[in-house]
């Protein structure tokens, strides 16, 4: 029997984030030696990055993640379709030394993905619409980024527990709006102590 596999680990983190974030500022160390410098020192803050995570903001482009993941082809599909990350799928060519066998309706593929693309799929592959294996793979990616970065918590939710309101309308899933209302009030109120805390 099969087991779903998932790994996720970080390419580059706050620090690249930071770099973006101080070149939309205008400091650069080609420029701006001194501060530059002082810049270099300082971290990346939770109380920073949040509202960039929040808006999706550019310089979160720059924290990047590679995702492993062994599954049935149907969910690799799913994942390869998205556009804007690097996709390597497991050849099963029996001419190469190193092909894997999918014979057995599974595949390796691998994933290179920043941190607002990763939010923006994950929006839409955990909706109650997703195919079920997909959302339990997408689930578990979810998990090991927020262990990676624990501020995408507030960001790898469906959309409908973000914006309140189920975005497909007519086609959404069922789940009653009085349940969106409670998920997104208390998505709401965890950013809120979120930022309280910091």
């Amino acid at each position: 029997m099969n087991n779903i596999t998932v790994t996720v680990s970080q390419i580059t983190g706050r620090k690249y984030a930071k770099q973006a974030m101080n070149a939309t500022r205008g400091i650069n160390t080609i420029r701006d030696k001194d501060n530059a410098q002082k810049e270099a020192k300082w971290r990346l803050s939770d109380k920073t990055l949040l509202p960039m995570i929040l808006d999706l903001h550019s310089p979160i482009e720059e924290m990047r993640f590679w995702i492993e993941v062994y599954a049935p082809n149907r969910v690799i599909d799913h994942l390869v379709r998205h556009e804007e990350i690097g996709k390597y799928v497991a050849t099963s060519r029996p001419d190469l030394e190193h092909q894997t066998d999918n014979t057995n309706g599974w595949r390796c593929a691998s994933f290179s993905i920043n941190a607002k693309r990763l939010i923006e799929i994950m929006q839409q592959r955990l909706c109650n619409k997703a195919w079920f294996d997909t959302r339990k793979i997408m689930r578990m990616i979810a998990n090991k980024a927020i262990e990676i970065e624990p501020l995408l918590y507030y960001m790898l939710v469906p959309k409908c527990v973000l914006y309140g309101f189920c975005p497909l309308l007519y086609r959404g899933c069922g789940k009653l709006q009085e349940t969106i209302d409670n998920e997104h009030e208390q998505l709401l109120q965890d950013i809120k102590n979120e930022w309280r805390n910091k």
